[in-house]
């Protein structure tokens, strides 16, 4: 890639490099040289750069690319294209400070205007061929400017690849560089800089320091200091454990990431013999178990794909099987991998969730669901097969094959000496952020698990990373960069900022904002609830985008995350909302772009889904459709806490019997809510829309009034609500922003109410929500009357 002052592009094609192989060059012999490759041989472990420069003229690379040189004509690309990004940004002030000759050709015409000389020598202001510049014969200036004109305007002739047949000067500026964790050097910068003769002909040649930058991947074929594979980290090669190793050594012993604790899960798989793997219990252990001088200390979690249903897992039946050993005949893949992993790394012990959790026992679930929380902190370290769809397939597999905007291309070096052998180097440019999203990004129970961990080690599609609290190396980054923020997680200290996923990131952590107000004056606890609040909107907002292969584990595959989040801000947990900000929270809605893969169910009067009951319908939860954006995901924008004329009376859940765990499943739940309520009718959108919730609201009876009340996003496609059903509007508050100011392409009309969309229950004064309603200014409803309801 060619780095232009700021941004980021591939070098334009002046002249298409030959295919096949290149043909030896002498300008890349002086640019990789034996004294190179002596450094780069001998250099040492960890973050490597060496250094290396070479002086050339743009004719010398013309003539090379026209006998073959592939590397040649890169940088002739990237000279050209380089050079006709800075004509438009330098003029005279620039060219006087980098171009000697033309500073001495400014200064030799203001002394001839000052001694206003008319019997000047007209070849004494034209050295050599500077008639390109000087256009014909020599006259008589009036100024400085009319002078220098020549140099600095006019039309120039367009840049083709014949423009490097001049003399120009290019200065190369090599950096070899080796990461961190790399296996070998696998990146090349090199600074170009280019300054025209006086010989040159326009349109110069002219790149000023820190213009341009070639940007190059490179790996060898053969073994020496260069990398054998494209920058990354492959799960199918020897060197990752090594590479793994130091970065948990470095996390271990400088970082200090892992939490310590006393906390222990109910049961472990013991992979000390790698053949004979075998499930335990803690509680049969000694206090010291954990601790043995011969593995690393502590255990290891898993967070994977399950995909379909497991036939190995821990039941009641085989729990005594289990403890006495493991089948590794069945153990499905990437279960067996992870524990392969685990041993490899030094390890003992490693968690997995099919393996550690009985899975037809209830009693046992609700007990180990509460500790979901503890069991992801406290790990030593999560393993992540993000790239396996399924528990069968497996992750210790080769990247996928890297995306390249240009081919690469192979270039010789050496000289066929032991101390200088011949290499063939490839060198090209792959695309920056290919569009590769790995399976577990889009499963619902792995975002708390990731989230909750302190150390993770990612096998990703496109090679091993990791990430901790301090760090983040991923090889396969193109910027060479292996450090910046982690991604969003949860840990006793407070949130930590950022997540890899399509939704917007958190940009906010309470402790953080504890520390940053605690100086100037005492944090109201309100305020930080309210803080809570928004960051609880933005991670649902997140999670709400990834599949259930269970719908009714909506509320339990998130219930580790809020648990957290309770317990630092003594906030009360609602079935997905918050008690004391349920006015905001309530103020939720989806947006359907496409139809969901899971069936339709028609919407009517009669209470829905007795069956799989997931979460009152006040609850963002209760929505059963994939394919759908929660919104919104920042609460500063479309909410507002100033209640219209409502009250919230009271708000319940149910546990499901048997659980004391306010964050997981619940059996029922309502709200008791006072405000202005009007009957409204509805119609299909029939304005531009991507949503498929969308619909119109009107007065009812409608005959009366055809007044636009406002529009409605359904919590399901528009196509579930049966036709003339009637609806109603509870209103809840005035909105703070007016819309058609914010944007007023996509709002014509002021909504300056948010309001439930209800649907009638059987019991009197008993509703469901079926969607959220936007009012606009001076409707009928400022005339409604207020009601007391129940929402179920």
């Amino acid at each position: 890639m060619l780095r232009l002052r700021g941004r980021v592009e591939t070098p334009k094609q002046f002249i298409t490099p030959q295919s096949g192989p290149s043909n030896s060059c002498q300008l890349c012999e002086r640019l990789f040289t034996e004294d190179l490759y002596e450094q780069l041989r001998s250099s040492d472990q960890g973050l490597v750069e060496v250094h290396s420069s070479s002086e050339l003229l743009a004719t010398d690379l013309y003539h090379s690319v026209l006998n073959g040189c592939r590397m040649c004509a890169v940088l002739g690309n990237s000279i050209l294209t380089a050079t006709q990004n800075e004509t438009s940004l330098h003029g005279e002030e620039t060219f006087t400070r980098y171009i000697p000759w033309y500073r001495e050709q400014k200064t030799a015409a203001v002394t001839f205007i000052k001694h206003d000389s008319s019997q000047s020598n007209d070849d004494s202001h034209r050295k050599g061929t500077a008639d390109d510049y000087f256009t014909g014969a020599f006259q008589k200036p009036t100024g400085l400017k009319e002078y220098l004109q020549p140099h600095i305007g006019g039309n120039e002739p367009d840049l083709t690849f014949q423009s490097l047949d001049c003399a120009a000067k290019i200065t190369l500026k090599l950096t070899i560089v080796k990461g961190d964790y790399s296996t070998g050097f696998d990146l090349i910068n090199i600074d170009i800089g280019a300054i025209p003769s006086e010989n040159c002909a326009k349109p110069w040649l002219f790149i000023p320091p820190y213009g341009a930058t070639l940007w190059l991947e490179v790996i060898s074929d053969t073994d020496g200091p260069f990398s054998r594979e494209w920058k990354t980290l492959s799960a199918a090669g020897e060197e990752w454990p090594l590479v793994v190793q130091r970065w948990l050594d470095n996390c271990q012993q400088i970082h200090g990431c892992a939490i310590q604790s006393t906390f222990r899960p109910t049961r472990l798989i013991d992979v000390g013999d790698p053949l004979h793997p075998h499930l335990i219990e803690s509680s049969a252990q000694p206090n010291d178990w954990l601790e043995g001088s011969d593995n690393a200390a502590g255990y290891v979690t898993l967070s994977y794909v399950w995909g379909a249903k497991q036939d190995y897992v821990l039941t009641q039946d085989t729990l005594q099987t289990k403890l006495a050993g493991l089948d590794i005949k069945k153990v499905p893949q990437s279960v067996l991998e992870a524990m392969q992993v685990t041993g490899r790394l030094g390890f003992r012990y490693i968690w997995v969730d099919a393996l550690c959790i009985i899975q037809d026992s209830r009693e046992d679930k609700l007990k180990e669901l509460p500790m979901m929380a503890k069991i992801y902190q406290f790990s030593a370290m999560t393993i992540s097969a993000a790239s396996s769809p399924s528990a069968t397939e497996g992750f210790l597999k080769p990247p996928q094959p890297a995306v390249f905007k240009v081919q690469p291309f192979r270039i010789t070096i050496g000289k066929g000496e032991p101390q200088f052998p011949y290499m063939n180097l490839s060198l090209g440019f792959r695309e920056e952020s290919p569009e590769l999203k790995d399976p577990i990004d889009s499963r619902g129970w792995t975002l708390q698990e990731w989230a909750l961990s302190s150390c993770r080690l990612r096998f990703t599609s496109r090679g091993i990373q990791w990430t901790c609290n301090k760090l983040v190396a991923d090889p396969s980054a193109l910027s060479g960069e292996e450090r910046r923020d982690p991604p969003i997680q949860f840990s006793p200290e407070g949130y930590v900022q950022n997540y890899f996923g399509e939704a917007s990131a958190i940009t906010s952590s309470l402790q953080e904002l504890n520390e940053r107000l605690s100086h100037r004056y005492t944090v109201d606890e309100s305020y930080k609830r309210k803080e809570a609040s928004m960051m609880w909107i933005e991670i649902r907002s997140q999670y709400a985008q990834r599949s259930l292969s269970f719908p009714t584990d909506k509320l339990s595959a998130i219930s580790a995350i809020a648990a957290i989040a309770a317990e630092e801000n003594g906030m009360t947990y609602l079935a997905g909302l918050w008690k004391e900000s349920l006015l905001t929270d309530l103020q939720w809605y989806y947006i359907f772009r496409s139809n969901p893969t899971n069936s339709l169910l028609p919407v009517t009067a009669a209470q829905e889904y007795e069956n799989e009951y997931i979460a009152p319908s006040w609850s963002w939860a209760s929505v059963r459709y994939n394919n759908g954006s929660l919104y919104p995901k920042q609460s500063r924008k479309w909410t507002t806490d100033r209640p219209w004329h409502s009250k919230i009376l009271g708000c319940e859940v149910g546990l499901i019997d048997g659980s004391d765990f306010v964050f997981g499943p619940v059996k029922s739940g309502y709200l008791d809510i006072e405000g202005r309520i009007l009957n409204v009718e509805w119609e299909l959108w029939t304005e531009n829309t991507v949503a498929l919730n969308k619909v119109q609201l009107y007065d009812s009876p409608r005959q009366e009034s055809n007044e636009k009340l406002g529009q409605a996003f359904l919590d399901f496609p528009s196509s579930c609500l049966e036709i003339g059903l009637k609806l109603r509007c509870l209103i809840l508050t005035k909105a703070d922003i007016v819309y058609n100011q914010y944007k007023p392409e996509r709002y014509p009309n002021v909504i300056c109410a948010h309001a439930l969309l209800l649907i009638s229950l059987h019991k009197p004064d008993t509703y469901r929500r079926i969607g959220l309603c936007y009012l606009h200014e001076g409707g009928l409803w400022e005339e409604s009357t207020s009601e007391s309801i129940r929402i179920v």
